[in-house]
């Protein structure tokens, strides 16, 4: 008897070891909304797509307005829908400093939303 408490507080010890040791993701979120929010961007969506090989991470390909260079747009761990409410061949725009994505309709600026990647010290 005396030796099963025994196992069983070890056992218990060891999970909630196992809790503190564990990284959770919170930094990572908290990084990718701060490298996301730096980012200012006008351009025009060449392609939107889930890139499977990559464990389906939601990605964009934007045209660059300003410079004609190609970028990358990553909505990895974003809960927001901002992604799915954007479609291919539209133009958007977003400011340095900001997570608001703008859609620009009819020579005018829609907020399409604001990417959260669920970074808990906003």
């Amino acid at each position: 008897m005396k030796t099963n408490i025994i196992k069983f507080s070890i056992g218990v010890l060891m999970i909630v070891s196992l809790y503190f040791i564990i990284p959770s993701d919170k930094d990572g979120f908290c990084k990718y909304q701060k490298e996301f929010n730096k980012k200012e961007f006008l351009g025009l969506i060449v392609r939107k797509f889930y890139d499977h090989a990559q464990h389906s991470v939601p990605l964009i390909i934007l045209r660059n307005l300003k410079n004609k260079s190609v970028d990358t747009i990553d909505f990895a761990g974003d809960t927001s829908s901002v992604f799915t409410n954007l479609t291919e061949s539209d133009t958007i725009y977003k400011k340095a400093n900001s997570n608001a994505i703008l859609l620009k309709v009819n020579g005018n600026l829609k907020k399409v939303g604001n990417v959260d990647f669920d970074c808990k010290d906003k």
